[in-house]
């Protein structure tokens, strides 16, 4: 095959390859060592993106731990723990005025099922179980039925209501 061409022409072809081969070569290797140093660039760079968020996430909670530190140690806080503790087990009788417990279990239920779990599914795309919201305890019923069930204002504004109408203050 080299008979037909001429020597010049084979010196040609062959001072192209001995000059192109190395080339190439060396054009793959420096684009696989620049490939390795940009996926270690951007490596670091998520480190360092990661240690500042963390740092940030960590000041955060820190602040907020500080917060509600103090929050708890304010006498009005205090008070209003107490004041619930008790309001609370006062619901552990029922008054003459009131509806049934089943009947206020019902009502609860009935909340938890249409109001809450279609605004639930609308916000997050599936439905909710609402046997884990349902209280067992005669207390837990009857302060969901006159805080939240039997509440006039509309879900997303329940904490509105300043006194139930149960006469429990």
């Amino acid at each position: 095959m080299l008979n037909k061409f001429d020597i010049k022409t084979v010196l040609i072809i062959s001072m192209l390859v001995a000059g192109l081969l190395p080339l190439t070569i060396s054009g793959i290797a420096m684009l696989s060592i620049s490939n390795t140093a940009l996926e270690e660039q951007s490596y670091q760079q998520l480190e360092a993106i990661e240690t500042l968020k963390s740092s940030q996430i960590e000041s955060y909670f820190s602040t907020i731990d500080k917060q509600v530190q103090l929050i708890a140690q304010e006498p009005g806080t205090v008070d209003a723990a107490i004041n619930f503790s008790q309001a609370f087990e006062g619901f552990s009788s029922s008054q003459a005025n009131e509806p049934s417990l089943e009947e206020q279990l019902k009502s609860v239920r009935a909340y938890y099922k249409d109001a809450f779990g279609a605004e639930y599914q609308s916000q997050n795309g599936t439905a909710i179980s609402i046997d884990s919201l349902i209280p067992t305890e005669p207390k837990e019923i009857r302060a969901q039925y006159w805080y939240i069930s039997n509440n006039p204002n509309p879900l997303g504004s329940k904490s509105e209501l300043f006194a139930a109408s149960d006469n429990r203050g």
